[in-house]
């Protein structure tokens, strides 16, 4: 899923920036099915301004609060279900910026059983630490076997800081900080320790996973040195084992296996 974008531009995203980001590949070679929910306008007459097109994620990234993506990628999963027969066909989510936003947002509503955000945090309303909650309320903590989560984020992260930004002037820039929304999904996801173990160094990435998580659950976390708001890792035609490909470690915790190169 798309971040925001002062255009439309969901057909360059799927067709050109999945095919450079490497999504497109790793999705053939894994015989999945790849969807990309466009995200709609914003209405600039209403508060806050938000320009451009973006999903509504909580308290960012579209003017029209009305709009309900959640409710929108519910309905495609069901529409899938139904056309394949399969009550319980998997349905995972990808998203960078506000698509990771809302792909943690999908998590929360128990839509999916897999997400992945990079760039992203959670900002369900009313934000910030009232995100967790609101998480907390709707989430079923009843269903917690296969579930898992991945973020991905730049150390230097200026549009969705690493370390929160909670004192932002613009209200939709005010978010939690990783760690802060990483801890919470551990503890949804019944992981023990709230500590977690390094699995391993690509390049100028850290894999960190949290261990002692049941029911075959797991949370990852993949810390990235740079100091830009950008999908990272796009080294994806080299077999470089030094060299981070961040839509290959993707697909590689969708499936279950191993986060290496």
């Amino acid at each position: 899923m798309p971040g925001w974008e002062p255009f439309d531009e969901c057909r360059t995203w799927h067709v050109d920036k999945m095919e450079s980001y490497g999504v497109r590949k790793q999705a053939r070679e894994s015989n999945v099915m790849l969807v990309t929910p466009c995200p709609l306008s914003s209405n600039v007459f209403l508060s806050p301004n938000i320009p451009g097109w973006g999903y509504n994620a909580g308290t960012c990234c579209n003017s029209n609060t009305t709009i309900d993506d959640i409710g929108f990628i519910r309905e495609i999963r069901d529409l899938f279900r139904s056309h394949f027969g399969v009550s319980n066909l998997p349905m995972y989510a990808v998203g960078f910026s506000t698509g990771g936003m809302l792909a943690e947002a999908l998590m929360c509503y128990n839509i999916i059983s897999k997400a992945a955000s990079i760039e992203g945090t959670l900002t369900l309303p009313p934000g910030l630490d009232g995100a967790f909650q609101a998480c907390d309320n709707k989430f079923d903590r009843g269903k917690r076997d296969g579930l898992s989560l991945m973020k991905v984020h730049q150390l230097g992260d200026w549009v969705v800081p690493y370390d929160g930004s909670p004192n932002a002037i613009i209200s939709y820039l005010r978010f939690p900080s990783v760690e802060e929304d990483i801890s919470k999904w551990a503890e949804r996801l019944g992981c023990e320790s709230d500590e977690r173990e390094k699995v391993a160094t690509i390049g100028a990435a850290t894999i960190e996973k949290y261990p002692r998580c049941p029911h075959s659950n797991s949370v990852y976390l993949v810390e990235v040195e740079g100091r830009r708001h950008r999908w990272p890792g796009l080294d994806c035609e080299t077999e470089d084992p030094s060299k981070l490909c961040t839509s290959k470690a993707v697909f590689d915790f969708f499936h279950g296996h191993p986060l290496t190169r």
